[in-house]
């Protein structure tokens, strides 16, 4: 295997030293044995951090509706906190074992410019670890193709400092998608208002989405779930 640059973002690690360590790795655990033991229902994999848990919390109603039934079937591997070395641990320790999944959904990288800032961690730097983590997850999942999402919009105004830098990681990351394997999904334009900002009624914390947000979310990735499992054709 091609060894990894010295860079925090890009060295898969655990939370053995986050505040809620057990939980973490009782998640982990859980999602390993669900992977293991139902792992061809699943047609799509849901990977990420906070975002994408929070189907489980706020966008419930919506992931029962629409992604917990049969015609899309998925399983969320979503963890608070998560930055990209967290994510490429879990999926070098068996995250995606027993899942052959159509897509994997994949949104990373809203935790590395929160935890860390620019001096530590430049835009190259973040987006070299999201290709690491779409590497990875079609070496785990070679079937599947990835639908890599932009960071989306945090901050309530245009010019928020965090937004402008993930502008940045995502002019970089979307150069990842080839249009076959890898599809590049860019939805945070509509959760925005005409002003640019970001509303309370989307993201009830500028970050975190609301029931809304994750209405406005489904209606984007729909077109590309679509495709990846033969509903439609070309993607969008």
């Amino acid at each position: 295997m091609e060894s990894l640059p010295d860079i925090p973002a890009i060295v898969p690690t655990d939370r053995r030293d986050f505040q809620y360590a057990e939980w973490w790795f009782g998640r982990f655990e859980r999602l390993r044995a669900l992977a293991a033991e139902e792992g061809p229902s699943f047609k799509v994999a849901f990977v990420g951090d906070s975002i994408t848990e929070h189907w489980e919390a706020a966008g419930k109603n919506v992931w029962d509706r629409v992604f917990a039934g049969p015609k899309y079937r998925a399983i969320n591997l979503g963890f608070g906190g998560d930055r990209t070395e967290n994510v490429l641990w879990r999926l070098r320790n068996g995250q995606l074992d027993g899942l052959d999944p159509a897509a994997v959904v994949l949104l990373v990288g809203t935790n590395n410019s929160f935890l860390r800032s620019e001096s530590e961690e430049p835009p190259d730097d973040t987006a070299r670890a999201v290709a690491e983590v779409v590497r990875t997850i079609r070496e785990r999942c070679p079937r599947a193709r990835v639908v890599l999402h932009a960071i989306l919009p945090s901050g309530e105004r245009p010019d928020d400092a965090k937004r402008l830098r993930d502008a940045r990681v995502n002019e970089r990351i979307r150069l990842l998608a080839d249009g076959r394997n890898v599809l590049w999904c860019d939805f945070g334009p509509k959760l925005l208002e005409p002003d640019g900002t970001l509303a309370k009624e989307t993201a009830h914390d500028f970050v975190h989405l609301t029931e809304k947000g994750y209405e406005i979310w489904t209606a984007a990735l729909l077109p590309y779930l679509d495709c990846c499992l033969g509903f439609s054709g070309e993607p969008p």
